[in-house]
């Protein structure tokens, strides 16, 4: 949901995630566009634009950190239990100290913990809910998974985010 523009985009996609702070996250709808981390820089590719923004200035990314280590969630975050029902319960997590998000809402299923969404509000009251659905646990991925090399005569832009 983006407060400014009033509107709300569905994307879809797959995540893979490997430890220490790789992910990649391929979008195909409503548009394709990819994140994609091997650790140590962070691109953004949009096809559509033939765009490619690289950071290496990843820094102690919340998000990151938390997906990388639930253990230590008390040390930077003040915990409550939003709900509970039968099958799932919520967290809602709030910075301890300034952070990208306002609040972060963890929602776990009571039977194996696994963590099925995780709803997200930034600084400007933008609001992100995520889904997870197919979940599977320690596949082999290939190292190559959190490579990226823009394509020949792509735009390539270095910035922060």
């Amino acid at each position: 949901k983006n407060p400014s523009l009033k509107m709300e985009i569905e994307q879809k996609g797959h995540m893979y995630i490997s430890r220490p702070k790789k992910i990649r996250w391929n979008f195909q709808k409503p548009s394709e566009k990819s994140f994609i981390s091997n650790g140590s820089s962070l691109w953004v590719w949009d096809p559509a634009l033939n765009q490619a923004i690289k950071s290496t200035d990843l820094g102690d990314n919340d998000m990151m950190s938390l997906l990388e280590d639930l253990s230590s969630i008390d040390e930077h975050f003040e915990i409550e239990l939003a709900y509970e029902t039968e099958d799932d319960f919520q967290l809602r997590l709030k910075p301890k100290s300034e952070a990208s998000f306002r609040k972060l809402n963890l929602k776990f299923s009571k039977k194996n913990k696994i963590l099925k969404s995780v709803e997200v509000e930034d600084a400007v009251g933008g609001e992100v809910d995520l889904q997870f659905t197919n979940l599977s646990f320690n596949p082999e991925l290939a190292p190559e998974t959190f490579d990226f090399q823009p394509p020949e005569g792509a735009e390539v832009i270095d910035g922060a985010f």
